[in-house]
């Protein structure tokens, strides 16, 4: 699985490498847990006002069968401790969909 390692910047990697490196960890910890799923949105859709997804630096995971909320949560965090500070990983149990969003909070590479 990559890993982006503590205390490097994601927002240093550059847009589209930021993508592949949340995609392969969010695919590869789905497949090493077991779980059935397909991306479900990327930049279609209805989201939040604001959404990362409408400019394409977010997308979620549709989990398929029985996952409860700690496996769901575990996942998230588990994504997390790879991906690094500049990316955000929730899992939402009412629609079991893993969320996914690269949003740099570095001064260098804050989006705007």
């Amino acid at each position: 699985m990559v890993r982006i390692k503590k205390g490097a910047y994601g927002a240093r990697l550059g847009r589209e490498m930021a993508i592949w490196c949340m995609m392969s960890v969010c695919k590869d910890a789905l497949e090493e847990a077991g779980f059935d799923y397909e991306i479900s949105s990327g930049i279609e859709g209805e989201h939040m006002a604001g959404s990362l997804h409408y400019i394409g630096n977010a997308c979620d995971w549709a989990v398929r069968g029985h996952i409860h909320t700690e496996e769901g949560d575990s996942l998230a965090v588990r994504c997390s401790d790879f991906l690094g500070q500049d990316f955000d990983v929730i899992w939402n149990q009412e629609k079991k969909v893993l969320h996914s969003e690269w949003q740099p909070k570095t001064s260098f590479g804050k989006l705007g």
